[in-house]
């Protein structure tokens, strides 16, 4: 069965680690990661606002999954965000104006997918989430570590959320 919500947060845990890693000079952290949809924590956590059950590298997961939507939204077929550091994958699965979504543990994906319970967003509102979220991403690093402003991993970043932008 698949739902249909209207809200969508990506939210990072921008806490001490977080604010150490980019500190010492890292585009790139590992910090806790949680897909909010209608207010329930696709990670597992429902119901705790200060758990995040998923970790993951900010930079590389945010470039994964705008690449992903980006393929998504322009194919019209279903996209799969592997996340680096655990086993969880993002499902992207578009139809008309909206993107089904899930996030998955384990290999089988598709008979997850097949077997659960997917959440219908509006495409538009996940695109601008994924944009709000990535931009603000870039400021929290550059305002802890002003050295990082410019770098590689930002731009490509950047660059990524304007070309989702302009679909």
């Amino acid at each position: 069965m698949i739902e249909r919500s209207l809200s969508f947060e990506y939210d990072i845990q921008y806490g001490d680690q977080f604010q150490e890693q980019v500190s010492a000079g890292d585009p790139n952290p590992l910090t806790g990661i949680r897909v909010l949809v209608g207010g329930q924590d696709l990670g597992g956590a429902s119901g705790k606002t200060d758990t995040y059950h998923v970790d993951d590298y900010v930079h590389y997961n945010l470039a994964n999954i705008l690449q992903k939507l980006k393929n998504a939204v322009t194919s019209g077929e279903r996209e799969e965000a592997t996340f680096y550091a655990t086993n969880v994958t993002l499902a992207l699965i578009p139809e008309d104006d909206a993107i089904h979504i899930g996030l998955f543990r384990g290999s089988d994906i598709a008979s997850a997918i097949s077997s659960s319970e997917l959440v219908a967003v509006p495409r538009d509102t996940i695109v601008r989430e994924f944009a709000r979220a990535t931009e603000e991403f870039i400021r929290t690093c550059e305002s802890i570590n002003p050295e990082l402003r410019g770098c590689d991993e930002f731009e490509r970043l950047s660059a990524l959320v304007s070309e989702l932008s302009e679909l």
